[in-house]
């Protein structure tokens, strides 16, 4: 592209904007068919772009876009193999993130007199760099707090470790705040109520209960878990943290610092993700001896468990967050190396989408949402430790 500061559309998707030549100005969005492959040919072909979150402020260097392709029929007769492929332009950053949505390329049947195809009718995500952590681990935990994004505990080398850093996404920078009272890895953490809380892990007894304060930066223990559990998953419903570990499922409640057990996994696992969506609970993949891609969807109130669909591939050690009514499942480890592979649950059709992937393949990785991003660090991509921190954007295209 010959002017960085026009950008010829390609796909739906999320990308980022590249070029730093011409900052603070409005970007020109080609509406023309020079990208696109279009077999047989379409009397009306258009790109439109879609701005996400919508607004009217210029598009500088740094800032994600949205689109989508719109191809309409206007002849008399079905097109019942059109074809649509594209290609990606050199301005745009991150081209291996393109999330085709479905044309790259596609064949479908189109309607005569104005049937129109949409390109993409789901959502995307596009990944980011940030500052790498201070300290290369797996097996963490992480929690959001005050706006603000926590990778706690760990292992490194086979050691446990009790580091607790805290990223600032305002000034991308990390610092490191008072340690956990025990080293371990394999713990879980959730926030309430203005506090962070950890459980289990592999020291102690592994039913060790702490509570951060950001106000004093201290740790204080609180009343242990019914069982102990090295590899451990823990959400928030309400006004309960739901805690899942491969020894059994118990509720918290951080005002009254109790506990009820609930019904346990339907089969025992390690190294799963876990959400909470819409009062719901899910344990997304892990390991039983081998990867897995099985999913199961608890209800706290019911206290039963439902199977869903599954991932799309087997996967451990992977993160699961929720965010914009979606669950979206990163990285992880199959037989080789750490996965980017990262997919999207829709609730309502329970079905998994693969979304574009995280920039570093890897599993034992921990994340969590802070201001409408996600946010994943740390883990190894099957031989070595990482310090890798990724910042999701996330972009929901009209239907």
């Amino acid at each position: 592209v010959s002017n960085p500061c026009v950008l010829t559309i390609v796909s739906n998707t999320v990308y980022t904007v590249a070029s730093a030549a011409c900052p603070g100005t409005s970007v020109t969005i080609s509406s023309t068919a020079g990208p696109f492959t279009v077999t047989p040919p379409v009397t009306s072909f258009t790109a439109l772009k879609q701005r996400v979150p919508a607004s009217a402020s210029p598009i500088n260097p740094g800032d994600p876009v949205t689109y989508r392709i719109v191809v309409t029929n206007t002849g008399s007769a079905t097109l019942d193999t059109l074809t649509v492929a594209d290609t990606v332009p050199a301005v745009l950053a991150n081209p291996a993130t393109q999330q085709p949505g479905g044309f790259t390329p596609s064949v479908v049947q189109l309607p005569p007199s104005g049937g129109t195809l949409f390109a993409w009718t789901g959502s995307a995500v596009t990944w980011r760099a940030r500052a790498n952590a201070p300290t290369a681990r797996n097996r963490l935990a992480a929690a959001e707090l005050g706006g603000r994004f926590y990778l706690i505990g760990g292992q490194a080398l086979g050691v446990p470790q009790s580091t607790v850093e805290r990223y600032d996404p305002a000034t991308d920078a990390w610092t490191t705040v008072a340690a956990l009272p025990t080293a371990r890895y394999g713990l879980a953490a959730a926030t309430f109520g203005g506090f962070i809380y950890t459980f289990g892990g592999s020291a102690g007894t592994q039913r060790e209960v702490y509570r951060y304060d950001p106000g004093t930066d201290t740790w204080v223990a609180r009343t242990p878990m019914p069982f102990p559990a090295g590899t451990i998953r823990a959400v928030v419903v309400g006004s309960k943290i739901e805690v899942l570990g491969d020894a059994g499922v118990a509720e918290y409640d951080p005002v009254g610092d109790s506990w009820v057990g609930k019904a346990g996994l339907p089969s025992p696992r390690g190294e799963f993700g876990a959400a909470a969506l819409n009062g719901k609970v899910y344990a997304i993949g892990g390991y039983d001896g081998a990867a897995l891609s099985s999913v199961d969807e608890f209800d706290p109130v019911a206290n039963s468990w439902t199977p869903r669909a599954a991932l799309g591939g087997p996967r451990s050690g992977l993160v699961a967050l929720s965010l914009g009514g979606k669950i979206y499942a990163a990285g992880g480890w199959n037989t080789g190396p750490g996965l980017t592979k990262v997919e999207v649950y829709d609730q309502a059709s329970d079905a998994w989408t693969g979304v574009p992937g995280l920039n570093v393949g890897r599993g034992g990785l921990a994340g969590a949402v802070v201001s409408g991003r996600m946010y994943a660090g740390d883990g190894d991509d099957g031989s070595t430790l990482l310090k890798d921190l990724d910042e999701g954007v996330l972009g929901v295209l009209p239907g």
